[in-house]
């Protein structure tokens, strides 16, 4: 037997829950949706963050890459021009950076201008501008990096003279130990073309600069420390043979005159012995000083060893080496040494011998063996003379 329908009233009382419970369905499918909607938004803010954080991460590591390979190779540069050259090839290439000077400190707080790419700036490389520029003066007052946001205001007589169409620059000081060495300044037309990268790679590259050039200091010294006597400044004994060796290879091709003269101080131990040997130093520093400016400028002279001295004479036959030895003892016997305006005094004489290429081919040994017993030879006669072998 068939169920009884329900009544209208009843069918539409029941539905009653079911339609309320669709409202709070799409209530919350709503809600879903708006949250979902903003997690979106978080995703990709987050995303956007993580994609420019990535960005600043890998241009930070092309910067670091890039002034590790500068420091290394700037640190094993040998002279000034490599120094240059590597820095010139990081900014131009690396960072974009082509209107560039490298200042050196020069006297008295002027700059040198060392290397540039500036043209206006090209003529006076190795010489000090006119004019001293305002962010320069900075940098000798202890200033650090940073950015000249504007190079005409207030007006600068230097930017004004040679960068003209520059409106902005990044100037880095180059300092090491607290001294400042020099400056590196990037240049641009265009104003606020520069930011705190800019001025952090340019103060890397200063700081290495300053290094390198400390260690090319260094190198110089030591390489002249090698060639040189270290009281007098002159050639010592072991370039001396080399040297000699070369003029003997010349003058034997050319059939041209070589002399060797072997000058010596008489009675120097007297004078350690009198006076001390700081007035020792003193003499014979006197003594080198006179004998370069009494040489020409492409003869050799040496210190050989204690108060004896070695001047080789390309060129030179016996009768103008006797003239060059004859005015060097006349002028030692006129030449007076003293300790300070108020210490003491002393003159000093001197002996020597003149040994002239005879045979084809003499060895060092030969010329200089034979200066010595000319040499030895002129004092047995009395000192303060000169003898000829």
């Amino acid at each position: 037997m068939p169920h009884p329908r329900p009544l209208a009233s009843q069918r539409s009382s029941a539905s009653r829950p079911v339609d309320h419970h669709d409202d709070e369905l799409r209530t919350e499918l709503e809600r879903l949706r708006q949250e979902n909607a903003e997690h979106k938004l978080k995703l990709a803010a987050q995303n956007e963050m993580l994609v420019d954080l990535s960005l600043k991460v890998s241009k930070e590591c092309v910067t670091v890459y890039a002034l590790l390979e500068f420091s290394k190779a700037v640190f094993s540069a040998q002279d000034a021009s490599e120094l240059q050259n590597c820095t010139f090839n990081l900014l131009d290439r690396t960072f974009g950076l082509r209107h560039i000077c490298l200042f050196a400190r020069g006297q008295e707080d002027q700059l040198v201008v060392r290397a540039t790419t500036i043209p206006a700036l090209m003529p006076w490389r190795g010489q000090t501008p006119p004019i001293l520029p305002a962010f320069a003066r900075d940098a000798f007052s202890g200033a650090e990096a940073r950015v000249v946001q504007n190079l005409t205001s207030p007006p600068d007589e230097f930017c004004e003279r040679f960068l003209p169409e520059m409106r902005t620059a990044v100037v880095a000081p180059a300092t090491v130990r607290g001294r400042l060495r020099g400056l590196i300044a990037a240049f641009e037309s265009t104003p606020g073309a520069f930011t705190d990268h800019h001025v952090h790679v340019l103060s890397s590259v200063a700081i290495s600069l300053a290094i390198a050039a400390e260690n090319c200091d260094l190198h110089e010294y030591l390489q002249q420390q090698a060639v040189t006597d270290e009281l007098t400044g002159l050639t010592n004994r072991r370039v001396l043979n080399q040297r000699l060796s070369e003029e003997i290879l010349r003058s034997s091709c050319h059939g041209s005159a070589l002399s060797v003269l072997m000058i010596d101080i008489d009675h120097f131990k007297l004078v350690n012995d009198t006076f001390g040997h700081q007035m020792g130093d003193r003499v014979l520093k006197s003594l080198s000083a006179l004998l370069v400016a009494q040489l020409r400028k492409h003869d050799i002279c040496a210190r050989y060893g204690g108060e004896e001295f070695v001047a080789i004479l390309p060129g030179v036959g016996t009768d103008e080496a006797r003239s060059v030895a004859e005015r060097i003892r006349a002028a030692v016997e006129q030449m007076s040494v003293s300790l300070g305006d108020n210490g003491p005094r002393t003159h000093v004489t001197v002996s020597i011998g003149i040994s002239t290429r005879r045979s084809a081919s003499p060895t060092c040994e030969d010329l200089i063996d034979n200066a010595d017993r000319a040499m030895y030879q002129a004092k047995v006669l009395g000192r303060n003379r000169v003898y000829v072998d």
